[in-house]
Order: C-alpha cells, then sequence, then structure tokens
C-alpha cells in the first residue's frame, strides 16, 4: 500500500492525508483473519497485541513536524487543539 502511495507521489499526484484501515488485526466477511493489515498485531490465541513496523512509521510521521503543520493548515475554521497550535501527542 505504501508503495502505491509512494508511486502515486512520484507521478505527481497531490497527496495530502494518510488513513490507516485499522488499529487493530481484525476479521474481514470475505477473507477471515487473513490477510492482516492492522497497526497492531494480534495473537488470535493469547489476544497478546503487538505493534507492526508500520506503528512505528505511523507514529513518526504523525510526531513530525511537516506532519503538524499540514494538519494545522487543513484545520483552519474548527475549534481545538490542533488550532491553537498544539498537535496530539502520540
Amino acid at each position: 500500500m505504501l508503495r502505491a502511495l509512494r508511486a502515486a507521489m512520484d507521478d505527481g499526484v497531490d497527496v495530502r492525508g494518510f488513513f490507516a484501515w485499522s488499529l487493530l488485526d481484525n476479521f474481514e466477511w470475505a477473507r477471515g483473519y487473513e490477510p492482516t493489515f492492522g497497526l497492531v498485531a494480534v495473537d488470535l490465541v493469547t489476544f497478546e497485541r503487538t505493534p507492526k513496523p508500520s506503528a512505528a512509521w505511523y507514529a513518526q510521521v504523525v510526531r513530525s513536524s511537516a506532519s503538524r503543520a499540514r494538519h494545522r493548515r487543513h484545520a483552519r475554521g474548527c475549534r481545538g487543539a490542533l488550532t491553537r497550535g498544539a498537535a496530539p501527542r502520540v
């Protein structure tokens, strides 16, 4: 997925955001518990949750100053912390 996003950006697509589909690996009606695509893996026997590398990557994006600047710019007119210049802590 991220490779496709990068390829689109390289082709000149103006990408302004990214949403992770799911925080946790979950059940898909058509395919059951596969494929796993949450930011956090769930062991279906023990229910232990383990952050995947994608969770660390996503956290880094959210923390970045460029990300905060974009969020503030797109949040104009909204009420809340982002319009006051503070970004949410991850």
